[in-house]
């Protein structure tokens, strides 16, 4: 279809410059034989008359093209009476046939269906635009639940619109739902505790160990402790100030043997469930290595520990700190563990905030800073 259109738009184009030139020439000549004398044109006629004689006796069959056709027609419409006698390269009959055709071209082209001017379709806002695209990549809805759902915000938009937002953004079909690994992985969460085991050596070369214990759906560390000799008597007791409060539903640990069967025993009795990773691999325990590392930058790589009593207080300070501060991890979207147990999912309007109660406090001597607003 497309390459039958070029055709006739070059074929059209082709037509419309012979015909120009060839109009433009013979007007070129009417207006030198207008300046010229009677007796100059007489003898031009005598010459023109026997060269066309000439090629009446040896061409067979003249074969003027579209052009030529209707150079000739305009001439005879102007000039009626003198193109009948000096007119031989085609009979009468001919050129009111050519004219008839032309004719009939003619009212055919004026008669053509006009084309219906097409309106443009208002442009939606993009705000909206933006807001039905975030709607069916987090949810997967259809089009009348989209609708539906503006409508509750008070927004009032068509069918028809949400139908051509959805052929503009996906001309090949709207994404089928579904969900992430990171939405699965969150919505086991809940109830599931991590524990794991480090070490630190203080200045002296001692190493110590420090046993913690996080929450997963919060990242908040529910119990750490530190001792240089671990034993199975030691680890079952801080899993016992660990469930003092609350206990977790799941608890992923890996096959150290410190943790012994009393450990797990404590777990169950509160009706909870122990979860052990396979052997060497710590990738089934993630968070807890994770958590670790975190443990490492920001506190045990830019402190070297005296004792075991320092790194206590290192710990007691590092905590509260580390339950305020931002973090990255999947759900948490840049809020602190405190903000997520308290269900905050909103960011302060920032025009609204009162800037010179702006309080930094110090932590772990300038190590790192908290900051917050005075009531």
């Amino acid at each position: 279809m497309l390459n039958e259109l070029r055709e006739n738009v070059t074929r059209g184009s082709r037509f419309l410059g012979q015909l120009a030139g060839r109009a433009g020439h013979l007007a070129c000549g009417l207006a030198r034989d207008l300046l010229k004398p009677p007796g100059h044109l007489a003898a031009e006629n005598v010459a023109l008359r026997a060269q066309l004689a000439v090629l009446k006796r040896q061409v067979g069959r003249a074969s003027p093209d579209a052009a030529d056709r209707v150079v000739l027609v305009a001439v005879d419409r102007l000039f009626p009476d003198a193109t009948k006698a000096v007119l031989h390269l085609v009979r009468p009959e001919t050129l009111i046939r050519w004219h008839g055709d032309l004719a009939r071209w003619l009212w055919a082209w004026r008669s053509r269906p006009k084309a219906r001017p097409r309106r443009s379709p208002r442009r939606t806002r993009d705000e909206i635009r933006q807001l039905v695209v975030d709607m069916v990549n987090a949810n997967g809805w259809g089009l009348l639940r989209v609708v539906g759902e503006l409508r509750k915000l008070g927004i009032s938009i068509g069918r028809t619109t949400v139908q051509r937002i959805f052929e503009e953004e996906w001309p090949d079909g709207r994404p089928e739902p579904t969900q992430s690994w990171a939405t699965f992985v969150r919505n086991h969460l809940e109830g599931t505790w991590a524990c794991d085991f480090f070490s630190v050596t203080t200045i002296g070369f001692r190493t110590l160990y420090v046993l913690f214990f996080l929450r997963l759906d919060t990242r908040e560390i529910v119990h750490v402790a530190v001792t240089e000799h671990p034993t199975g008597n030691w680890t079952t007791q801080q899993i016992r100030n660990a469930c003092w409060d609350s206990a977790p539903k799941r608890l992923i640990r890996d096959r150290d043997t410190k943790f012994t069967s009393s450990f797990d025993a404590v777990v169950e009795s509160e009706g909870g469930e122990i979860l052990l990773t396979p052997p060497r691999t710590p990738v089934a325990n993630c968070y807890a290595e994770r958590q670790v590392g975190t443990f490492r930058r920001e506190l045990f790589d830019r402190v070297v520990p005296r004792d075991e009593e320092h790194v206590r207080e290192l710990l007691r300070a590092y905590v509260p700190f580390y339950h305020q501060r931002s973090h990255q991890g999947h759900g948490l979207e840049l809020r602190s563990p405190a903000q997520v147990r308290r269900g905050e999912f909103k960011a302060r309007d920032p025009t609204s905030m009162n800037f010179a109660k702006l309080v930094v406090t110090p932590v772990l001597n300038g190590l790192f800073h908290r900051y917050t607003l005075a009531a």
